[in-house]
C-alpha cells in the first residue's frame, strides 16, 4: 500500500558469510571443470561454517548411532535448535530439542 515496487535485487552477502566470495552455481561448475577435484573442495567451506552460531549437542558414543539413523534421543539441553557432533567432532546433524528434552534430527549428514 506505499506504492513502491522492486525493479531489481542484488545478493552481497548471505549471514554468516559477509567475507568470502560467493559463487554463482555455473562458476563452480566451470571452476570444477578447470581444476582437480582436491583444489575444487578445499575451495568450499565445511557445513559447520553455515551453523557457526547454533550451539553443540555433543554426543557420547552410544548416541552416534541413534542420531545417524535418525532416532530421537533423551537430553538434559534446554530446548532450541542444535548440530549434534560426534566424539570426534565430526558434525552428523541438525535438530531440534523439544521442550520434554527430546532431540529430533531435521537433517542428517553422511560422510
Amino acid at each position: 500500500g506505499c506504492g513502491a515496487h522492486l525493479t531489481a535485487l542484488r545478493r552481497l552477502w548471505v549471514e554468516p558469510f559477509r567475507d568470502p566470495h560467493m559463487f554463482r552455481l555455473d562458476e563452480l561448475a566451470a571452476w570444477r571443470e578447470q581444476n582437480d577435484g582436491d583444489a575444487f573442495a578445499k575451495a568450499l567451506l565445511p557445513i559447520e561454517a553455515g551453523l557457526a552460531g547454533w550451539p553443540v549437542l555433543q554426543l557420547d558414543e552410544g548416541s552416534v548411532a541413534a542420531v545417524a539413523h535418525g532416532r530421537a534421543l533423551h537430553t538434559t539441553d534446554p530446548p532450541g535448535r542444535y548440530r549434534a557432533h560426534a566424539p570426534s567432532g565430526r558434525l552428523l546433524a541438525i535438530g531440534e530439542v523439544d521442550r520434554a528434552g527430546i532431540f529430533r534430527v531435521r537433517r542428517g549428514f553422511v560422510g
